[in-house]
């Protein structure tokens, strides 16, 4: 993660004397992570609009939640063991609607 946070940009938040700065990451950057932790079953990093048609029986993906025309906004995940399926979003928020 340190060599990302060197070459990538910033979001700066706050005002005044205290700023945060929140690291943007690219899905080359999540890839990467992925490599290094050795994440098994992972699928790959999508936009929402160009998933894979078939579900793997056991797999993880990232996704962000804009389309493949837009800048790209939030990542989500999900994880599918057999039946067994978790949503994870860091806002808290449902599963988008399939469209």
């Amino acid at each position: 993660m340190e060599k990302i946070a060197q070459s990538k940009k910033t979001l700066n938040l706050g005002s005044g004397t205290k700023k945060d700065q929140i690291l943007l990451l690219s899905n080359l950057d999540i890839e990467g992570l992925v490599k290094d932790l050795k994440i098994k079953h992972f699928r790959g990093v999508f936009v929402k609009d160009e998933l894979p048609k078939k579900i793997n029986e056991v797999e993880c993906v990232i996704i962000n939640l804009e389309k493949s025309y837009q800048e790209g906004s939030h990542w989500t995940a999900y994880h599918k063991n057999k039946e067994k399926k978790y949503y994870f979003d860091s806002n808290g928020d449902a599963p988008p609607p399939k469209n």
